[in-house]
């Protein structure tokens, strides 16, 4: 790939990860707003799925199409991975704040590159282990400001921010067991199926919630843009944006961007509602950051092993 695709490929995903950061800070403002977990998480994959399915309709008919053994296990998979793990962070949210859950959400890889040696066998290094020490502990340092003896689930915000770490392992987990679908089915087919089950889910989760849904009558036209904006943009189409960089420029530095997402996070957090965080919330966000780099490992060497890999 000549450099001037790499260049357009990299501002692409700056701004999904633009995007991606805001996604925090603009939930919260709709929930100070009356709109409960329940309803945010179902909004935001019903206003997703939607403009999916003429792709999803557009795969099946190029791709294998999947078995209904594959769709069963596809939709479980969108019951933890999207449905839990959308509750997990916006009842998250709703205990911390914007900048805490975006950084903790981002913490994901810290916990995928665990499972992954668990379940997929992959590599994992001493220098891997050394990230995921100090990256929980930034995470411990973002959770409790520097005061440790906030270490208790009586604690709002750090209950909180709990739920948050759950829902990075959650999805995990999720992209761990996606991993073997996307290769058989490509990535806008298992994706549809697992949003489209995850939707539904949320919607009988919320209703038995007893979700009071009138409150969307009370939305303003203002709000109901921002709701659309965190499913269309924020979720369906950086997604398919993300997908394809994956395949043009690598899944090393695609992924390498997602570094950005709590950083933007935490500035429109500040910029917007007029969070504060104080210097143990910076440092925990800067070791969070190392130590995701850690497990990464050098792009050059990963290139060299995949390579290799091939060859063999």
């Amino acid at each position: 790939m000549n450099k001037r695709k790499t260049i357009l490929w990299s501002i692409a995903l700056v701004l999904c990860t633009l995007v991606w950061g805001s996604f925090h800070p603009i939930s919260k403002h709709l929930m100070s707003r009356g709109l409960s977990p329940l309803i945010m998480s179902f909004l935001r994959f019903f206003f997703a799925v939607l403009p999916m399915i003429p792709l999803f309709v557009a795969e099946l008919k190029k791709n294998v199409k999947p078995g209904w053994k594959d769709v069963a296990v596809l939709c479980c998979f969108g019951s933890f991975g999207v449905s839990g793990f959308s509750l997990l962070i916006y009842y998250g949210l709703e205990m911390s704040n914007a900048t805490s859950s975006s950084i903790l959400v981002n913490s994901q890889p810290l916990f995928a590159s665990v499972l992954s040696a668990l379940i997929l066998k992959e590599k994992f290094t001493l220098k891997h282990l050394f990230g995921v020490i100090i990256g929980l502990f930034g995470i411990t340092l973002v959770v409790t400001r520097g005061n440790f003896s906030a270490l208790s689930l009586s604690n709002t915000y750090v209950l909180g921010n709990l739920l948050c770490v759950l829902g990075a392992i959650s999805i995990s987990v999720f992209y761990i067991g996606l991993k073997k679908y996307v290769k058989r089915f490509g990535s806008t087919i298992p994706t549809f199926i697992t949003i489209a089950a995850g939707t539904v889910i949320l919607f009988a989760v919320a209703l038995a919630g007893g979700a009071e849904f009138g409150v969307l009558y009370s939305v303003s036209w203002k709000d109901w843009l921002w709701i659309v904006y965190i499913g269309v943009l924020a979720t369906a189409i950086t997604y398919i944006i993300f997908n394809r960089a994956l395949h043009a420029i690598g899944v090393i530095r695609s992924t390498g961007f997602k570094f950005l997402v709590p950083v933007f996070g935490a500035i429109l957090s500040i910029l917007f509602l007029g969070e504060r965080a104080n210097a143990a919330v910076y440092v925990g966000i800067g070791i969070v950051l190392v130590a995701i780099l850690f497990i990464q490992g050098p792009v050059g060497k990963q290139n060299k092993n995949r390579k290799k890999s091939v060859n063999s």
